[in-house]
């Protein structure tokens, strides 16, 4: 182990080193409560690898500090979807930071927004797992309603431009995603939708102000609270937002007591969170409902959904 000669009150590389590792943990700690920068991380990140890499080829130990930057690797690596969204600078801060330095491959926190997209689409389809055949009925509806009912021009336009601002925010290109968004609004202006998916896209870049102007212009074209609360709920459970989707899927099946798809949604939002015996009664009420007034298909895709809880929770089919 090599040990250098020091002088009284002069910082070593070592202990620069150590301070800078105190900070990274201190700026990802504070980063994934919602209160960081993930830009001045990121730059610290590149100064923890570049000392301990030069200070270990001196042959200096570090073994501890080598124990906690891996365990602060782990961590960011695993937070990697939070981090981005409580990103002071936006989503898009990091790919154009990227673009500009061009960080060689090991430095994979600069791809960070490209982990976090990853993620996502894993956490979506380990839920559409525990939904599948369900998804399966609604797809299978679907395929035969465009098959018997073709949509006109404007409404497969409007779904083109929903797939390709889906393609641009997996990818990080928000404002991209935004400007798809916005011209679908512009193509219908009668029409709701465009309008929720906008908000929810200016929400998660951090407009509040411009996605509250946007939710309340979905809200006064569906000119009703039910239908409103509905579909924000089910645009949130289809982003894998379980916990933004439960508060609108709540006050639908309160302004709607007897509608079965409002506790169908419910039981998505609970079962993303975790809460499984809620979903499960909102799933088992959704098939109540859905009996009585005979919607066959909506009883079906609960019993299955249903059937697939249960064995979550590993408790036996009755």
């Amino acid at each position: 182990m090599v040990k250098r000669p020091v002088e009284p009150g002069v910082e070593t590389p070592a202990d620069a080193l150590r301070r800078t590792l105190r900070e990274a943990e201190e700026g990802a700690t504070l980063l994934l409560r919602g209160r960081g920068e993930l830009l001045p991380l990121l730059r610290c990140l590149d100064a923890v690898a570049e000392g301990l890499q030069a200070l270990e080829a001196e042959g200096i130990d570090l073994r501890p500090e080598r124990t906690r930057w891996e365990s602060l690797c782990t961590q960011l690596q695993r937070g990697a979807e939070r981090l981005v969204r409580h990103a002071r600078e936006g989503p898009d801060a990091l790919r154009q930071a990227r673009e500009e330095l061009r960080p060689p491959e090991e430095r994979w926190w600069w791809r960070l927004d490209l982990l976090a997209a990853e993620q996502r689409r894993r956490r979506m389809a380990r839920t559409g797992r525990a939904v599948g055949i369900a998804l399966l009925i609604l797809a299978l509806l679907g395929g035969a309603a465009y098959l018997f009912l073709r949509p006109d021009p404007l409404t497969a336009q409007k779904l083109r431009l929903y797939a390709a601002a889906e393609r641009a925010i997996q990818e990080g290109r928000w404002e991209e995603a935004l400007a798809h968004y916005q011209e679908a609004a512009a193509l219908d202006p009668q029409d709701p939708e465009p309008w929720l998916r906008l908000g929810w896209a200016q929400e998660r870049t951090g407009d509040q102000e411009a996605a509250q102007a946007s939710f309340r212009e979905a809200a006064s074209r569906f000119g009703d609270p039910f239908a409103y609360e509905l579909a924000l709920a089910r645009l949130y459970v289809e982003a894998g937002d379980f916990g933004q989707a439960l508060p609108h899927a709540l006050r639908a099946t309160e302004l709607n007591p007897q509608s079965p798809h409002a506790f169908y949604v419910l039981a998505s939002a609970y079962e993303g969170s975790g809460k499984f015996l809620e979903a499960l009664q909102a799933l088992q009420t959704c098939e109540k409902l859905a009996e009585a007034q005979g919607d066959v298909e909506l009883v079906a895709m609960s019993r299955v959904r249903v059937g697939t809880l249960l064995q979550r929770m590993a408790l036996p089919t009755p």
